[in-house]
């Protein structure tokens, strides 16, 4: 199961939950899984991708 969370400083990432930790590709933060809110959960990573593709959408006021 895949969960996908947004780091401090707004990078969108996603992550197995099998891991308690993630390290942000933008500002290099150790990111704990546990003290970030989900906003999405998917079985694959694809699906993670696109779940985090229309968060994106969404949070810039575009339509996909």
């Amino acid at each position: 199961m895949f969960v996908v969370f947004k780091c401090v400083c707004g990078e969108w990432q996603y992550q197995d939950d099998q891991f308690k930790t993630r390290k942000c590709s933008k500002c290099a933060r150790t990111i704990k899984l546990v003290k970030r809110r989900v906003l999405g959960k998917a079985r694959t990573g694809q699906e993670a991708r696109v779940i985090m593709l229309h968060l994106k959408m969404k949070e810039l006021g575009l339509k996909l």
